[in-house]
């Protein structure tokens, strides 16, 4: 009886480790260099471009320069211009080393149909 008990306690551990866990935590800048690019079927696919402390954003008319610092708790704050009345914007980062994909949450701006 107690070989079973620790037999299905070692299943239950060896599963639990196996489990994808392949998201970083927390991001660093390291993390983020280098271009990601949207995954979509669409033609046309957003870049983003991380370089030291500047953000590129390629869009289909134009290339946005921004700055970004992180926090600890994976928020990224996208910075228009260097000083100190500066227009910032907030996102969540989440990446999964495996698959090497990049997920930034509310990038894009969304509009309240009236």
């Amino acid at each position: 009886m107690k070989k079973r008990i620790a037999i299905y306690l070692l299943l239950v551990m060896f599963l639990s480790v196996s489990c994808e866990k392949d998201e970083i935590n927390p991001i660093n800048s390291q993390q983020l260099q280098g271009t990601w690019t949207q995954q979509t079927d669409n033609s046309f696919k957003y870049k983003l471009k991380f370089q030291s402390d500047t953000m590129y954003f390629f869009q289909k008319d134009a290339i946005d320069t921004l700055f970004y610092r992180l926090d600890s708790n994976n928020k990224m704050y996208l910075f228009y211009e260097k000083s100190i009345n500066r227009i910032e914007s907030q996102h969540s980062l989440k990446i999964k080393k495996k698959a090497n994909v990049l997920t930034v949450s509310n990038l894009f701006p969304t509009f309240d149909k009236e």
